[in-house]
Formats: C-alpha cells, sequence, structure tokens
C-alpha cells in the first residue's frame, strides 16, 4: 500500500509539473490574413510632398480603385488589379496578388529591366528580396566589364494601432528599401498595411541629401474608402 501511495503521489507531481509546463509556453502566432478587396472598392489617399527644407509643396487627394479581384495574372490566381480612378488604362495600374499565407505581392514591369512578384512578409513577418538588375556588359570606350545589380529588399518593422481614415486601425510596418549588393540607396520607405482592409493606409518616405528632384520625401494617408 506504501508503494501504490508513492506512485499516486509521483502522478500527481507529474501531471501538476506537466500542466504547469504547458501554463509556460508561449502560444502559437496567429496568422495574419488579408481582405482582399472586391471590385468597385475605393481608396482615396490624401498625399503630401516636402521640399528640402521640410516645407509642404505638393498637397492633394487621389482615389484608387478596385478594376478586377481575384484574376490570374503573371503565374498567380488570387489577383487584385488597382489604379486611379481618373486614368483607367493598362499603363497606370498596378497588380497586387494575396498569397494564401498572409503575405502580399505586387508585379513589377519596367520597361527593359526584369519584371516579377515583390513580397510584402505582412503575415510571415520576415525579410523578402528580389532581384531586378544582375547583368554584366563590355563598356566600348573604356573595355571594361560593367556590373549593374539591384535589388528590392522588403522587411517587417512591427505592427501598430494607428489613426487613419478618421478610424484606429491594427497595421503592420514594410520597410522598403533598393540598392545593390554593398549598400542601399539614401531612401527609405514605411509601408503600412492593414488586414482588415487589405491595402496601405499610410506610407512614408524620407529621402537624405543629396535631394533628387527638390523633394526632401512624402507621406500618403488614407483619408476615407469603400470596401466591397
Amino acid at each position: 500500500m506504501k508503494s501504490s501511495g508513492i506512485w499516486v503521489a509521483f502522478i500527481v507531481v507529474f501531471v501538476a509539473h506537466s500542466t504547469c509546463r504547458c501554463q509556460l509556453t508561449a502560444p502559437a502566432r496567429q496568422v495574419v490574413k488579408l481582405t482582399r478587396p472586391g471590385a468597385g472598392s475605393m481608396f482615396v489617399y490624401r498625399r503630401v510632398y516636402f521640399d528640402t527644407l521640410g516645407s509642404v509643396i505638393e498637397n492633394r487627394l487621389d482615389t484608387e480603385v478596385v478594376y478586377q479581384s481575384g484574376i490570374t495574372y503573371e503565374g498567380k490566381n488570387n489577383v487584385v488589379v488597382m489604379g486611379p480612378i481618373h486614368a483607367n488604362v493598362e499603363r497606370f495600374r498596378s497588380y497586387f496578388d494575396y498569397e494564401a499565407n498572409g503575405d502580399l505581392d505586387d508585379f513589377s514591369d519596367i520597361p527593359r529591366v526584369r519584371h516579377g512578384w515583390r513580397t510584402y512578409p505582412i503575415a510571415s513577418k520576415t525579410t523578402s528580396s528580389w532581384v531586378q538588375v544582375d547583368t554584366a556588359y563590355i563598356d566600348t570606350v573604356s573595355d571594361r566589364e560593367i556590373n549593374r545589380f539591384r535589388q528590392f529588399v522588403n522587411s517587417y518593422q512591427t505592427e501598430d494601432t494607428i489613426f487613419e481614415a478618421g478610424q484606429k486601425i491594427y497595421a503592420i510596418d514594410i520597410l522598403a528599401r533598393a540598392g545593390n549588393r554593398e549598400s542601399f540607396q539614401n531612401v527609405t520607405t514605411d509601408c503600412w498595411f492593414a488586414p482588415s482592409l487589405g491595402v496601405e493606409v499610410r506610407r512614408i518616405t524620407v529621402l537624405a541629401p543629396p535631394y533628387p528632384q527638390q523633394y526632401s520625401g512624402w507621406e500618403f494617408h488614407l483619408v476615407s474608402y469603400t470596401l466591397k
């Protein structure tokens, strides 16, 4: 009987210890699911541009509309097509793919360089890179080999409740940079995405000297929206 009592005590202690360990274990990270806006959704943004002294030199409202949603495009099958409401032409359209894991891709199709999808790691919360240019050629004047390399790097930064469109919105900040193998350009862009809307609600770009085109930066803020 004494031996049985020892075993019972051991089982009680083991169960209690196991329960304690379970309670101390951190819960699994939830997967962020982006809402895919339907065709006809509209988003109004305020775009503010600053000169090299930090003064506002342009302040305007622009409206983006979803022309198509859930289509297949360039190997992706959950794509949204967006563009300015006043310019329904192909060259002004943007293509976004809503990945099953909650990340967002946008399609880069700049002429004379590599085309492809760039990933914003909204849900995976990692760093994603995409190489746009990686070529080498012989300069006919110097007879030297010239290497060209340009990449885009998008990195998860943080997530928070921010104030846009007249309300508090939960959003995720992705830092977007571009550069070569050794360094980045003197431009940093923070893109804030709201999972509940499936789009950017804030973008802040800061340039360091020397300033191109007399800009020191610009900001885009969501003012209002109609989600379908």
